[in-house]
C-alpha cells in the first residue's frame, strides 16, 4: 500500500502533467485552422506579464525547480499563442489581398472548411478524452517514480533553510501578488464586452 507522501507526490505530478499539456489544443487548433483569430490578443499578453512575473519570483524564490520550469513552459507558450495571432494575421491578410472572393458573404470565414464539414464521431472524442486522461496519468505516475528519492531529500530541508530572508522577501512577495492580479485582471477586458 502507497503512503499518504507517495500518493500526494503522485497526485502532484499528474497535476504538472494536466499543467502542461493545457495549451496544446489551443495551439494545434490555431496551426490547423492557420488563424489565432479566436484569441483575445489582450487576453494573452496579460497571461505573458503575469506568467513572466510568475517566473521571475520563482526563480527569485529559488522554489522547486518543477515550478520554475512550469513557468518558462508557460511563458514560451504564451509567445507560442501571440506569433501564432499576428502570424496568421500577416499571412491571411497576403492570401486576401490575392483572393477576389474576400468579400463573398458566403464564403466559409477560415480557409479550411473541411474542419466543419466532417464533425468527429462522440466515440472518437470519448477515446481522445480517455487517451488523454490515461496519457498524464501515466506522466504522473512515470515522473513520481523517477524522483521519488529526491521528495525525501527535499523534505529534509528545514522552513529557514527554504525561506528568502530579507527585503529579497518583499520582492518575490510582490511579483507573486502581481502574477496572481495579472491572472485574475486578464478576464476583466472579456467581462466588460459581454
Amino acid at each position: 500500500m502507497l503512503a499518504a507522501d507517495n500518493i500526494s507526490s503522485i497526485l502532484g505530478w499528474i497535476s504538472i502533467a494536466c499543467w502542461i499539456i493545457v495549451y496544446s489544443p489551443q495551439i494545434y487548433e490555431n496551426y490547423t485552422l492557420q488563424s489565432g483569430e479566436g484569441l483575445s490578443v489582450s487576453f494573452v499578453i496579460i497571461w505573458l506579464l503575469g506568467d513572466l512575473t510568475n517566473l521571475l519570483g520563482a526563480s527569485l524564490g529559488g522554489l522547486l525547480p518543477t515550478v520554475i520550469l512550469l513557468a518558462l513552459y508557460y511563458t514560451t507558450c504564451d509567445t507560442i499563442l501571440l506569433f501564432q495571432i499576428y502570424y496568421y494575421r500577416w499571412k491571411r491578410s497576403g492570401i486576401q489581398s490575392t483572393n477576389t472572393d474576400e468579400h463573398n458573404e458566403q464564403a466559409p470565414l477560415f480557409g479550411n472548411a473541411t474542419l466543419q464539414e466532417n464533425p468527429v464521431s462522440a466515440k472518437t472524442l470519448a477515446f481522445r478524452y480517455m487517451a488523454s486522461l490515461l496519457f498524464v496519468t501515466a506522466v504522473g505516475i512515470a515522473a513520481w517514480w523517477v524522483t521519488r528519492d529526491e521528495d525525501t531529500s527535499l523534505a529534509s530541508l528545514t522552513e529557514e533553510e527554504s525561506q528568502p530572508q530579507g527585503s529579497k522577501w518583499l520582492y518575490i512577495q510582490l511579483l507573486g501578488w502581481s502574477s496572481a492580479a495579472l491572472f485574475l485582471g486578464a478576464r476583466v477586458p472579456q467581462i466588460c464586452q459581454i
